[in-house]
């Protein structure tokens, strides 16, 4: 794929962060996460006037990006220490390219060398330094017309949530343009975003605990897959029968996790040992009260699940849900009440954790569903695809809605041998993402 960078410039906010606002804190999960850069990319079809697009749309998406990021003022920073942000305004990195190669070649088989094209290069997944940007953007022209918007923003001060809320809102921003790049009055408001994460989770008082170990392997091969809504509703039908009320993701994740194990358990390396479901609940609707959807940073937590290969669907979607109740009851109300002694001993036991660990399997999934990621219409339709790329971390997988919002989609990042084994196992339940 022929892909030829046309310009790169940092893009400042709009109106300068106020002096007491300069020093970010951050929380106790900001403070442990990881700071690699999270890559998320969304597709836009050609529109009947393409001749002028790339200008108008690129003096569309600096303009707006300028003032979004002067409501998203940390993202405009850059990394002070391990407990704070450092908003000083030098702005985000804004790349703009051409591509040589129609859009619905891509998407008809979205190869992930591809993928990784319309992304700065190697920056997804890479660990964020102090002096780099915590959020880069690439804007890529497609020969017919098409445009493929990529964002890179480092997990130290978002998390999905935070992430597809800002796409949205610099998105709702961009449709306040006319075609001459002049901003228009009536169009939908944005709601500011929140900064008070620091304040429901606060760092101070506890120890400087070193991040969590990103275990990152670059032989991780990535798949996706497909489970249609007849599909899921048929096995929530058939789970119902035992387990009341099970959710979309549950079932999903019981069927991606013992697939997973079945295929690790058949690999020489990896017999006979134990394994855990690492599923990462999002703590904003889960606090009393809730906090606001648009609180920015990480609120996001994992809760285990211990299974065997002997148990059912119905055993693990049983226990997907018991253990989340039981971490809303023991965690989460632990946070909430700022228990700085559970604090304390669940940050160690999270830092302190291995990734080279070879004595339990571990298979990790971050759900992205209900967020809004087909919400951020830029003046140009909403996306036609949004999705991520092949990450570096063993065993890893990522759920997000299919685009009518009832089926659910999961890129899934295993060794190649064992991806097979997964593969021959899920096909019961799932199909091979067919493309666009």
């Amino acid at each position: 794929m022929d892909i030829e960078v046309i310009s790169r410039e940092t893009i400042k906010p709009s109106s300068p962060t106020l002096p007491h606002l300069r020093i970010y804190p951050l929380s106790f999960f900001d403070h442990v996460l990881f700071r690699h850069y999270i890559p998320v990319v969304y597709f836009y079809e050609p529109t009947s006037t393409t001749e002028d697009r790339e200008e108008k749309s690129d003096e569309v998406v600096k303009k707006s990006l300028s003032q979004v990021l002067a409501m998203y003022y940390p993202l405009a920073g850059r990394i002070r220490d391990r407990a704070s942000i450092d908003c000083n305004d030098e702005g985000a990195t804004l790349l703009v390219t051409r591509i040589k190669y129609d859009l619905s070649g891509l998407l008809r088989n979205p190869k992930e060398d591809h993928l990784k094209n319309l992304f700065p290069h190697e920056l997804p997944w890479k660990i964020v330094d102090p002096h780099d940007p915590l959020l880069v953007v690439q804007v890529n022209h497609f020969v017919c017309g098409g445009i493929a918007i990529s964002v890179c923003v480092s997990h130290k001060v978002a998390d999905g949530c935070t992430i597809f809320n800002f796409v949205k809102d610099w998105a709702t921003i961009a449709r306040k343009f006319e075609s001459s790049g002049e901003e228009k009055e009536g169009e939908e408001r944005v709601i500011l975003p929140r900064f008070d994460g620091a304040s429901i989770f606060p760092l101070e008082g506890l120890p400087n605990y070193p991040e969590i170990a990103f275990a990152r392997d670059n032989t991780m091969r990535c798949k996706r897959f497909i489970l249609d809504a007849s599909k899921i509703q048929s096995l929530k039908a058939t789970i119902s029968q035992k387990v009341k009320n099970p959710t979309r993701v549950q079932v999903v994740s019981a069927v991606l996790y013992k697939s997973a194990v079945s295929a690790l358990s058949s690999s020489s390396k990896s017999s006979n040992q134990p394994s855990w479901l690492c599923s990462w609940a999002n703590l904003r609707t889960r606090m009393l009260p809730p906090v606001p959807e648009k609180t920015i940073g990480n609120m996001i937590w994992c809760y285990i699940v211990s299974a065997t290969m002997e148990e059912g669907l119905n055993e693990l979607v049983y226990k997907l849900k018991h253990s989340l109740t039981e971490f809303c009851d023991t965690h989460v109300e632990q946070f909430g009440r700022k228990d700085k002694s559970f604090i304390s001993e669940i940050l160690q036991q999270a830092t302190s954790w291995d990734p080279d660990n070879t004595d339990t399997v571990v298979v990790d999934i971050t759900s992205w569903c209900r967020f809004p990621l087909y919400e951020a219409d830029f003046g140009w339709g909403k996306p036609i695809w949004v999705t991520t790329t092949c990450c570096p971390h063993r065993n890893c997988m990522f759920l997000k809605d299919t685009r009518d919002g009832d089926g659910i989609e999961v890129l899934v990042n295993m060794e190649e041998n064992e991806m097979a084994l997964f593969e021959h196992d899920v096909l019961q339940y799932a199909s091979v993402y067919p493309g666009i």
